[in-house]
């Protein structure tokens, strides 16, 4: 366990990852006492990164064994603590890194990663809590798509819950279940959650659990959680189009692009994605190519289109979003499908800037 006291991590520090994860496959075979966790990552270097070791973080981890693109690693090509896995040498392009994990919820009494609070599986992942669950890279600016498998005894744990949407549930020998949840947005590690026990244990954890996850809710039936997934993109993806007009009227005062951004990020309008976004969208304006792609931009203008096409099966109007929408189809056909949706944020002050050369 790590006993260090952890330090500031100031703006002016920022220095983007060497490695980004396209998606986490996870593998929960819940025990109250040992249970296994195999995290399959997609991983692929940053396009700035040149020839950079893998560096996982853990905490108080039990490596079982460690695969890349299905051959088992041996011993001598990383180093694994309970603290860190290092990869030396990866292979320089997009590949599959398998790591299985054993872990002990009963005896986890920080309440940080996956411990059990009475008799039901809790977690807790915010702010470096999952990296008690596996090894990751776990920082606010590395996002990925997530699916979890959980696997329990149903008797001792008949709802299993975790991010998205419920894809598959099943029977298992010996008494146990399964389920499988995907969720299709790119998200932080720290917004992992899974809950597994009793329905009224649940229940009544519910409050908790909420304040612990940033909220965890069964909204309805199959497809009821991709809305209120849209209903929780919608004010973001506004959100970063208004940066972008921020920023274009701020343009005359010739502030440096890293103080500004520093100002508007420490504001009761800014929302959370900026402590990861916001060195760079900084670095965008102040000249620098743009980074990795998190949630595109095309991503992100389908997810307007579809609810201001959803809200009109309701006979309702979303005027603010269907703007919005319009603007990220003009920033598209610029050629910014591909950019991350924060590239709203900088394309249009450099559009009024290249109209002014």
């Amino acid at each position: 366990m790590r006993t260090d006291i952890a330090q500031p991590i100031r703006l002016k520090d920022y220095r983007p990852p060497d490695w980004l994860v396209e998606t986490v496959s996870l593998d929960f075979s819940l025990h109250p006492t040992a249970t296994r966790v195999r995290a399959t990552l997609v991983l692929k270097p940053s396009p700035k990164a040149t020839s950079a070791p893998l560096i996982l973080e853990g905490d108080g981890l039990s490596l079982v064994s460690l695969k890349l693109n299905g051959t088992e690693l041996p011993p001598e090509s990383y180093v694994a603590t309970t603290d860190r896995l290092t990869i030396p040498q990866p292979p320089n392009t997009t590949f599959a890194l398998e790591i299985e994990t054993v872990i002990d919820p009963t005896a986890n009494t920080q309440l940080s990663g996956l411990y059990r609070s009475n008799s039901s599986y809790c977690t807790q992942c915010e702010a470096e809590g999952f990296r008690r669950i596996t090894y990751f890279p776990d920082r606010p600016d590395v996002m990925a798509v997530y699916t979890t498998r959980i696997e329990a005894d149903k008797r001792e744990a008949p709802v299993l819950l975790s991010n998205g949407n419920l894809e598959q549930r099943g029977e298992l020998p010996n008494g146990r279940h399964y389920v499988v949840w995907h969720d299709p947005h790119p998200k932080p590690s720290y917004l992992f959650a899974l809950v597994g026990g009793e329905a009224a244990d649940v229940e009544r954890a519910m409050p908790l659990l909420e304040q612990l996850c940033r909220r965890i809710e069964h909204v309805g039936a199959l497809g009821a959680g991709s809305t209120v997934k849209l209903a929780i993109n919608l004010p973001l993806l506004v959100y970063w189009q208004a940066l972008g007009e921020s920023l274009t009227i701020c343009q005359p005062l010739n502030l440096a692009a890293d103080r500004l951004i520093d100002i508007l990020s420490d504001t009761a309008g800014a929302p959370a994605a900026m402590k990861g976004r916001g060195a760079a969208i900084a670095k965008v304006l102040a000249g620098a190519s743009r980074g990795p792609t998190a949630f595109g931009l095309d991503a992100a203008k389908k997810d307007l289109a579809t609810a201001v096409q959803f809200a009109k099966t309701l006979n309702a109007e979303l005027p603010v979003a269907a703007s919005a929408l319009a603007c990220f189809e003009q920033a598209e056909s610029a050629g910014l499908g591909d950019a991350d949706a924060t590239a709203m944020s900088t394309y249009w002050p450099q559009k009024r800037a290249k109209s002014k050369s």
